[in-house]
C-alpha cells in the first residue's frame, strides 16, 4: 500500500510540474527570439545596443553611441520594425491611453493602450509611436507601463 501511494504521489507530483517547466521554457524561448530579430535588425543598421529588452511580441533597444532606437514587433498579423534616430527628436513621452468604467465599488480607470511617443524637431513630422501594451490582444497589463517608464527616461537620458 505504502508503494503504491508513493508512486501515485509522485506521478502527481511530475504530472503538476511538469507543465509549468515546458511553459517556462517556452517562454524563454520566445523572449530569446524576439531579442534575436532586434539584435539581427539593429546589425542591419549598424548599430551596437548599449541596453535591450523583450516583452510579449515586442523588443526595444538603444544605442547611446550613434543615439538611435530601434523597436520590432513580431505579432502574427503585425511585423513592424523601426529605427528611430534620437537626433531628429525634440522630446519623448509616454502615452497612456485609458476610459473608466463603472463598477459597483464606484469607477475604475482601466489601461487600453501604452506607447512611447517620439515627438520631431521638425514640426511637419508626425510623431512616431511605438507600442508596450495593447489591451486588445493582451488581457493583462504586467510589466508593461514601468517598462514604458524606464524606456522614456533612458530616451531623455539620451536626449539631453
Amino acid at each position: 500500500m505504502e508503494l503504491s501511494s508513493t508512486v501515485i504521489g509522485i506521478v502527481c507530483i511530475i504530472l503538476f510540474f511538469v507543465p509549468i517547466y515546458l511553459l517556462s521554457r517556452s517562454g524563454a524561448g520566445k523572449r530569446k527570439q524576439r531579442l534575436s530579430a532586434l539584435l539581427t535588425f539593429s546589425e542591419k543598421n549598424g548599430l551596437r545596443l548599449s541596453a535591450k529588452e523583450a516583452w510579449n511580441d515586442c523588443a526595444i533597444g538603444i544605442d547611446d553611441a550613434s543615439k538611435q532606437v530601434v523597436y520590432v514587433k513580431n505579432a502574427e498579423e503585425d511585423q513592424r520594425e523601426v529605427l528611430i534616430n534620437l537626433k531628429d527628436v525634440a522630446r519623448c513621452s509616454i502615452n497612456n491611453i485609458s476610459r473608466e468604467v463603472k463598477t459597483s465599488a464606484g469607477t475604475q480607470r482601466v489601461i487600453e493602450q501604452v506607447e512611447l511617443q517620439f515627438f520631431p524637431k521638425k514640426g511637419e513630422m508626425t510623431p512616431v509611436s511605438v507600442q508596450f501594451y495593447d489591451g486588445k490582444k493582451q488581457m493583462q497589463l504586467s510589466d508593461e507601463l514601468q517598462l514604458a517608464e524606464k524606456w522614456a527616461a533612458l530616451v531623455k537620458q539620451s536626449l539631453a
